[in-house]
């Protein structure tokens, strides 16, 4: 614990800086203000850097944060032309972004994840950011780009607008600024050191050549990839003092690069990650029971803090909550009102906490296990899939992908279509990216994969699982490699009949053993893609079937393993012999 830090008086504010970003954290820690698991864990690492600063490389300067709290809180509302005074949650933002730098003066945290219920003072945030950065932002010392990306340019230019007024609004006093500024509907220009703030829509080819020194994405859950993050990043690759916000509520949208940055926080909330430049503020219920104890929604919900505006808050949200529920929106509210993620509501196949919970990041050993395989083969412009359950020890399965793309539609607009970055996927190992000229997929490089994956781990492939559809072709394929390249392939192959039915059985199989982390996954995001995108429907006899979201949502790979599930279920395992672990070297006194 901090303890040479003072609280300020509890009457009047203090004439100098003060470290208001250490109040919030140890309040937050103490409990007094009630704060998200995650908020707690960002709370305790400033206090535990405190103490460590001297041998951390980054030193803590409450007179940074101060002098960036103070800019901001002049800044007009743009409806009252008053300044808005910011909540503590608000300064410990703020603080924490510019309050701890390096030796040279340069910030610490380079990128930041900040997450609200909507409607909780993210925007204010945003255009203060982006405006201390244009009027005072010290490198570059000249031509500083900032810019606010969202989906939409209308999105973008929420916060832009804001911005803009506020300005508008001081530049009635201010001689100086009148002077210093170009201002236009499109951007804002620093004429004295030639910089400018713009607002940008997710139009990655248009930013190609930009050089932003700092870039607030608003929205980002909305994003359908995340080449527009990357693109601007890319184009940070020489700034020394750089800053990217990604700033948004909640989606439904589980393949979108915000909802990746939540897992990535996740991990570092956990210990399993750590990474110095990276701040999250997260404020989210923990739980989904907390939705009907109000005394919780400030979890969510931070500007709850404000003592005097609380009753009015509170009672436009349970307004907005009520309207939601009479509309049948459970999930609405759930994302919007309380910052929870969720797939398809009562719909989704499995939960993403579910499949987020079966996860690991501890390296699985295949070597040697018995194996089934799930064939999901494509018509001229799907992905054929290949899926693959793994027995593994402690009685579990193990479930991996890969996926081949089809380029008859060119790749590029694949990507844009299944909002999927398939040359990034392919680059990681997740996927093949068909090469021929007629861009449909080649079953013999199916083929080739699957005795190279059974080769390196040394697989006993036991049945290879397949939906009847272009099977014919697979076989004409293995048979043309037999006969000219003697390759002396001998799997066994069963059929999985597609009958609702038949699949029903493996389908509910498949969702308890998740539920029961019976399987294990390594969130190959090929997979992870799939079962974000899988609805389940149920039919007559209480059977369910698993379809897609929409046209352009892939499930390949899921139908691929509840293929291999099929079999897999009822596969007996067998645990090592003493003896086959010596011989595996896996086997210790």
């Amino acid at each position: 614990m901090v303890t040479d830090f003072k609280m300020r008086p509890d009457v009047g504010r203090p004439t100098k800086d003060y470290d208001w970003a250490t109040e919030y954290a140890i309040k937050v820690v103490s409990g007094e203000i009630l704060a998200s698991k995650k908020n707690i864990a960002s709370a305790q690492r400033h206090l535990d850097d405190l103490e460590i600063q001297n041998t951390l490389g980054y030193k803590w300067s409450p007179e940074n944060a101060s002098h960036v709290i103070k800019f901001i809180e002049m800044l007009p509302d743009t409806k009252t032309g008053k300044p808005m005074p910011l909540m503590l949650f608000q300064k410990f933002i703020v603080g924490s972004l510019y309050g701890w730098v390096d030796s040279k003066g340069n910030r610490r945290f380079t990128k930041a994840y900040i997450s609200t219920a909507r409607k909780n003072g993210k925007s204010i945030l945003s255009s203060g950011i982006a405006l201390y950065e244009l009027l005072f932002g010290k490198s570059p010392s000249e031509g500083r780009e900032i810019y606010i990306a969202s989906l939409t340019l209308r999105q973008a230019q929420t916060i832009y607008n804001m911005a803009y007024r506020q300005l508008n609004i001081i530049k009635a006093n201010s001689k100086t600024l009148r002077d210093r500024l170009e201002m236009r509907k499109t951007d804002i220009v620093d004429k004295v050191t030639d910089s400018k703030l713009m607002a940008l829509s997710n139009n990655p080819d248009a930013i190609d050549g930009k050089n932003p020194s700092t870039v607030l994405l608003d929205e980002l859950a909305s994003m359908p990839d995340d080449e527009m993050y990357s693109r601007l990043k890319t184009g940070m690759g020489l700034q020394t003092n750089p800053l990217t916000a990604l700033i948004s509520t909640a989606s439904d949208n589980l393949n979108s690069p915000m909802y990746q940055e939540y897992l990535y926080v996740s991990k570092m909330v956990e210990g399993k990650i750590t990474n110095d430049k990276y701040f999250y503020f997260c404020a989210e219920l923990d739980e989904l029971d907390e939705m009907n104890d109000e005394s919780k929604w400030i979890k969510a919900m931070p500007l709850l803090e404000n003592e005097k505006h609380r009753g009015t808050i509170l009672k436009n949200i349970k307004q907005d909550i009520e309207e939601q529920r009479e509309k049948g929106n459970e999930t609405s509210i759930q994302i919007k009102n309380f910052n929870m993620w969720s797939s398809t509501g009562a719909n989704s196949f499995i939960s993403s906490k579910s499949w987020q919970e079966a996860s690991t990041d501890e390296h699985i050993d295949i070597t040697g296990t018995d194996t089934i395989v799930g064939l999901d083969l494509s018509t001229v412009d799907d992905l054929t899939a290949v899926s693959f359950t793994h027995m593994i020890d402690n009685n579990k399965i193990y479930v991996d992908t890969h996926a081949f793309v089809s380029t008859r539609t060119p790749i590029d607009m694949k990507m844009k279509r299944d909002k999927t970055d398939y040359i990034k996927l392919e680059q990681e190992g997740y996927v093949t990216i068909s090469k021929t000229e007629s861009g449909v997929i080649d079953y013999i490089e199916v083929i080739d994969y699957l005795l190279e994956y059974e080769k390196k781990h040394n697989l006993n492939i036991k049945e290879i699982c397949f939906d009847p559809y272009n099977i014919g072709q697979f076989f004409q394929a293995i048979e043309h490699k037999n006969k000219v390249e003697r390759a002396n392939i001998n799997w066994t192959f069963v059929e999985q009949s597609q009958k609702m039915y038949k699949l029903s059985p493996i389908i509910k199989q498949f969702r308890i053993d998740v539920w029961n982390k019976k399987i294990v996954h390594s969130n190959n995001p090929i997979l992870n893609i799939a079962l974000n995108n899988a609805v389940a429907k149920e039919e007559l006899n209480s059977n369910i079937r698993v379809t897609r979201k929409n046209r352009s949502s892939k499930i390949d790979s899921l139908g691929a393993l509840f293929n291999a599930y099929g079999s897999a279920m009822h596969l007996e395992f067998k645990p090592k012999s003493v003896s086959e672990k010596i011989k595996e070297g896996k086997f210790s006194f």
